[in-house]
């Protein structure tokens, strides 16, 4: 099986539970902008509570410690997400702006139907440096 590049992404925790972090995908998603990703994310995470699902299961915020230009150490906002999350956020792109989206739909797809159940591990808040 050749990897895709949403597996070049992928991450797996200690436990060795798939995820993914949001700042990757918008990358692969083709935003530019953070603020118009992050609207995204949001939006799935109301779709992923209208299911019934945990959304602090399968949208886990973290922080990332970064120094910028000048020396300064800044806190920049990400998530932890999984399979199911994933699936949710490339169905909320696709329909907010009618791009093609049927590769990653497909990817994360295929797998995500027990997603929500099967992988939800990936914890509640972390902090990480970057």
């Amino acid at each position: 099986m050749t990897e895709t590049i949403f597996d070049s992404i992928k991450h797996f925790d200690d436990n060795n539970v798939e995820f993914w972090f949001a700042r990757e995908l918008q990358s692969v998603l083709q935003y530019a902008k953070w603020g118009n990703f992050h609207k995204v994310i949001k939006t799935a995470m109301i779709a992923c509570k209208i299911s019934q699902h945990e959304v602090e299961q399968h949208f886990p915020e973290v922080r990332k410690l970064f120094i910028v230009n000048n020396g300064a150490k800044r806190y920049q906002i990400d998530y932890k997400l999984t399979r199911y999350a994933c699936y949710l956020i490339v169905m909320r792109s696709w329909q907010s702006s009618k791009r093609n989206y049927s590769r990653s739909w497909r990817h994360y797809a295929g797998r995500s139907s027990d997603a929500g159940q099967k992988h939800s591990a990936v914890g509640n808040r972390h902090q990480e440096k970057a």
